[in-house]
């Protein structure tokens, strides 16, 4: 993996003036975004494991089911400034303009706590009388909402541990710690008192994250007049929530359509089967992240040569170690699945079939990230809002009629098709 991350560290030193500026450490970055999300993954790992095992199978599917609900529709209360972020904060520092660099980031941190409350509110009131379990994920929605912004703010600014820790160590951290001392302490848990958890876990995460990154803006942005740029942010953020939307349908749909017409159980058993696959898609996640703000410096540059070429190696820098983790894992699967509990071992074959569909979109590597920096978001949105469409027709067709296997052939096939047109966008918009 240190190999494939040299690529894009060496290959960033040739960014022109305007990509130095930015910073040429991708492969840093990089590094340090893998290295927290492996240790993440394990801890994730754990603590999927230890609700299994803790509430069963059934209690299990009910928070995977609220969970993968809270994931879709926290794309529209981050309102796509976590992506914009690393575009805007680039563009601004490359232009020296610091009244529109505070602007940006006090909007990206402020509206999506707004946004989250407001639409968490409206979750709530509809859902709490009939299904508690979800109605305290849409509590936890503005807490989510604003990490994932602030997590934005930060990877723009090259402070990997600070944009990355809070959401996937502290968070796992916090929510195992409550889960274990409730057991500890003889409290009888369910579905309910695990998201319980996970929503201080969220709560506790954020301010800390808040405390850390407030002094680290004061001091690279020093204090001084705000300019507001709302019609040119809403211009590229838009189609961003949509194909956020579009990306997050068409990754969760699957567990929807399990949740909504099989048995509780088989939801926990998949849901534990794809989660187990996660490594996978960290290498996708760590090089989109190092290299997204500086794509966006190569844009405003204008070196379209060099953009290429760094587009091309982050793209093999992503395939190559996906391939090597997802024969690993599926190799190991169903020792991996058996720590979860004995039925879950009968997920291996939706394991194997997602893993296959998982590599063949590592192809296309940080594709989406890229055309969302070089001013294709619309492209992007109509790729994902297609593999959407896709993703929610297989699903639906599938996961009634073959269950687990029917919804991890519904994903493998949806990735397929985002990656055939990702491949097709991301060549046009390069030339």
């Amino acid at each position: 993996m240190t190999g494939a991350v040299g690529i894009i560290g060496r290959f960033s030193a040739n960014a022109r003036g305007a990509g130095r500026r930015i910073g040429a450490a991708g492969g840093g970055f990089a590094l340090w975004a893998f290295a927290i999300r492996v240790g993440a993954a394990a801890l994730a790992f754990l603590t999927q494991i230890v609700l299994a095992r803790l509430v069963g199978e059934e209690a299990y599917g009910e928070v995977a089911g609220a969970i993968t609900v809270l994931g879709i529709v926290v794309a529209v209360a981050v309102l796509g400034l976590d992506t914009a972020a690393q575009r805007f904060v680039a563009q601004y520092r490359v232009e020296g303009d610091a009244e529109a660099l505070r602007g940006f980031v006090q909007a990206a941190r402020v509206l999506p706590i707004l946004v989250g409350g407001a639409v968490g509110s409206v979750g709530v009131v509809l859902t709490v009388a009939h299904d508690q379990v979800l109605a305290l994920a849409f509590v936890m929605l503005p807490f989510v909402a604003a990490l994932l912004a602030q997590e934005g703010v930060a990877k723009s600014f090259d402070w990997p541990i600070l944009a990355l820790g809070p959401t996937f160590v502290l968070r796992p951290v916090l929510a195992l710690g409550l889960v274990l001392g409730a057991a500890a302490l003889g409290v009888g848990l369910d579905a309910r008192g695990v998201m319980l958890a996970m929503l201080v876990a969220a709560a506790l995460a954020l301010a800390l994250q808040t405390s850390v990154l407030a002094p680290r803006l004061a001091r690279v942005m020093p204090a001084g007049p705000h300019r507001f740029h709302p019609r040119t942010w809403l211009a590229i953020v838009s189609p961003i929530v949509v194909g956020d939307i579009g990306a997050l349908v068409a990754s969760s749909v699957d567990v929807l359509a399990l949740a909504m017409t099989r048995p509780a159980e088989e939801t926990g058993i998949y849901f534990a089967a794809v989660k187990s696959l996660a490594l996978v898609q960290f290498v996708a996640y760590a090089i989109a992240n190092a290299v997204a703000h500086r794509v966006s410096a190569l844009h405003v540059a204008g070196d379209r040569v060099a953009l290429r070429r760094y587009v091309l190696r982050a793209c093999l820098a992503t395939f190559l170690p996906s391939l090597a983790f997802a024969v690993v894992l599926v190799g190991l699967g169903e020792v991996i699945l058996g720590l979860f509990g004995a039925a879950f071992v009968a997920a291996w074959p939706a394991m194997a079939i997602v893993a296959a569909g998982a590599v063949v979109l590592a192809a296309v590597g940080p594709a989406e990230r890229v055309l969302n920096m070089i001013g294709a978001e619309r492209a992007c949105a109509i790729v994902y809002i297609a593999t959407a469409i896709v993703a929610t027709v297989l699903a639906f067709t599938l996961a009634p009629a073959y269950g687990v296997l029917g919804a991890a052939s519904a994903l493998a096939l949806t990735m397929v098709f985002e990656a055939v047109a990702l491949a097709v966008v991301l060549r046009a918009a390069l030339r």
